[in-house]
């Protein structure tokens, strides 16, 4: 029995780590980093779409089509949630 390979898994990985790291270095890179969360889930919903299922490893989870519609709605959702969020409140 061999494991599954997770594919172009790590390419999305490696953009989520990259924002996160942004989020967490400090409030004035707060938005780049959501951002760049939010591209990174863009870029794996338009890779499990495109890409043959074979390849996607572990972006294969539910249909084609469940996973591109939830990868692109949180992908969405992080965009809006990050430009709506107020990072200087008013005092």
């Amino acid at each position: 029995m061999t494991t599954p390979r997770l594919g172009v898994w790590w390419l999305v990985a490696v953009g989520l780590v990259a924002g996160i790291a942004l989020v967490l270095s400090g409030a004035e890179r707060l938005r780049l980093g959501g951002y760049v969360i939010a591209a990174s889930m863009g870029a794996a919903g338009m890779l499990r779409l495109l890409l043959p299922s074979r390849l996607t490893g572990g972006l294969r989870v539910r249909s084609r089509a469940t996973d591109t519609a939830m990868l692109l709605l949180l992908a969405v959702g992080v965009a809006v949630l990050t430009t709506v969020v107020e990072l200087h409140p008013a005092r």
